[in-house]
């Protein structure tokens, strides 16, 4: 009898999964979803965020919570990106083709990718090939990944702030420094992690908190991005705030496929334009 050994299998599934991602990449098991981020006021969508989804055909569906760390773990990450970049560029010439330009569509950009220059390269010739404008991408950056080269990560979203690229700090206020980050990186958009919206309104200490986070933003005349909403409790506080944000969550929508924007619009009676 040998004994199951979790360690053994864990290896072999993170080997599995480093092995697999070009093929996963030429077969269509890896594919883009869009979270639509909606202005809860006009109801219309203000931007998309793309998310990679993987249904791998021996493991079924692999949470990004599983695979992205493995591959994080090596340059791998950054082929990943690269990918996703020119999914969405190629989707964007099409939505652009249709009139359908969605303001903006973010992508999540790894800290150890952030001030590397074939990031710039390869966002340069994707928005050239699929002649996408810069203003309707965004990039995402952590403030947790860029907390160990921060001069470097300056210098890198002034060079995308020179192209016309968006720039947005995700998950505020879950590291120790966003103060320090607001200052110094040239961001153009906030996004506030769905931990500040959880208790909101129930709790008066939160919502005093996400109150203060958004009169910041209001006055250093940044966007401003609410993750994780998903009660209409939640969403008739924000309409009531000074500054009202956008709301991203699943109280308006799930992350879909392209395919599905159009039919989720209209059920939902969001404006897509």
């Amino acid at each position: 009898i040998i004994d199951y050994n979790p360690d053994f299998h864990t290896y072999n599934f993170e080997r599995q999964v480093r092995v697999d991602l070009k093929r996963a990449m030429d077969e269509h098991h890896l594919y883009v979803v869009y979270q639509p981020k909606v202005n809860p006021v006009t109801e219309t969508v203000a931007g998309l965020e793309a998310l990679v989804r993987w249904n791998h055909p021996e493991y079924g569906f692999i949470s990004p919570g599983q695979f992205i760390p493995i591959l994080e773990n090596t340059n791998q990450i950054e082929h990943l990106t690269d990918w996703i970049i020119e999914q969405v560029c190629q989707q964007m010439e099409c939505w652009n083709k249709d009139g359908l330009k969605f303001h903006q569509v973010s992508i999540n950009i790894p800290g150890s990718y952030v001030t590397s220059p074939n990031l710039t390269n390869h966002l340069n010739e994707c928005l050239h090939r699929y002649k996408v404008p810069a203003s309707q991408m965004e990039l995402e950056i952590t403030e947790t990944s860029v907390i160990h080269d921060i001069q470097n990560a300056i210098v890198a979203v002034r060079s995308f702030r020179a192209k016309g690229l968006n720039v947005a700090l995700d998950d505020f206020g879950t590291g120790l420094s966003s103060l320090s980050y607001i200052k110094e990186i040239p961001i153009t958009t906030i996004k506030i992690d769905k931990s500040f919206v959880d208790d909101v309104p129930h709790s008066q200490r939160d919502a005093a908190i996400l109150k203060a986070i958004l009169n910041l933003c209001d006055s250093l005349n940044l966007h401003v991005v609410i993750e994780g909403v998903e009660t209409k409790e939640q969403v008739d506080y924000l309409i009531t705030t000074p500054i009202i944000p956008i709301i991203q969550g699943y109280y308006y929508s799930k992350p879909l496929k392209a395919s599905e924007l159009q039919e989720w619009s209209k059920q939902a009676q969001i404006l897509l334009v």
